[in-house]
C-alpha cells in the first residue's frame, strides 16, 4: 500500500491488514492518525507520524521519520540514512541497526532520573576505573555510563554503585 507524499498530506488512518507493506516515499508527509500493517514499513523522504505506529514486521527508514506516539514493530529498524526519531518504542524481540553511535543523555550524580531495571545514561562526575581496577578518587569522577540494575545506578560494567 504505497502512498505518496510529494507535498504534506493530512490523513486519517493508513492501515494495511493484508501482508503488503506500508511505504511512504517522496516529499513530506503529515500523518495525524494511526499506521497499522501486519507487512514492512518503509520511508523515504520526511515524514511525521502523529498516532501510533505498529507493524509486525521491518521499519526501513531512508530519511527522517519523527513519530510522537507509540511505535511497535515486531522484526528490525533499520535507520540506513536520515533520521529516525520516536516519543516512545517498544521493540518486541527485534534487533536495532544504527549507521551512527548511539548519544546516551548526559547527567551528574545528583540529576541522574528515576529508573528501572536496564537504564542507562551518562554521568559527567561518575567515578570510574582505571585500566588497574581503580576508581578514582571523591569529587575527581572523570565521567562515565551508568546503568540502572532496578535499585541503584551502577558503573556500566561492574557491580559499583555510582558516586561523584
Amino acid at each position: 500500500m504505497p502512498v505518496n507524499a510529494s507535498a504534506t498530506v493530512h490523513l486519517g488512518t493508513i492501515a494495511s491488514q493484508d501482508a503488503s507493506a506500508v511505504a511512504i516515499t517522496g516529499g513530506s508527509g503529515a500523518f495525524t492518525g494511526a499506521l497499522s500493517t501486519t507487512g514492512n514499513l518503509s520511508v523515504t523522504g520526511t515524514s511525521t507520524l502523529n498516532n501510533s505506529v505498529t507493524t509486525n514486521n521491518n521499519v526501513q527508514v531512508n530519511g527522517t521519520l519523527n513519530a510522537t506516539g507509540a511505535v511497535s514493530f515486531g522484526s528490525t529498524l533499520t535507520a540506513s540514512s536520515g533520521a529516525a526519531t520516536f516519543g516512545s518504542v517498544t521493540i518486541t524481540n527485534a534487533l536495532v541497526t544504527m549507521s551512527a553511535p548511539i548519544h546516551l543523555k548526559s547527567y551528574t550524580i545528583a540529576t541522574l532520573p528515576a529508573h528501572t531495571a536496564g537504564d542507562s545514561a551518562y554521568c559527567t562526575n561518575v567515578r570510574v576505573f582505571n585500566g588497574l581496577g581503580a576508581q578514582e578518587g571523591a569529587g575527581g569522577g572523570t565521567g562515565g555510563a551508568v546503568e540502572s540494575n532496578g535499585s541503584a545506578w551502577k558503573v556500566s560494567g561492574t557491580n559499583a554503585t555510582a558516586t561523584a
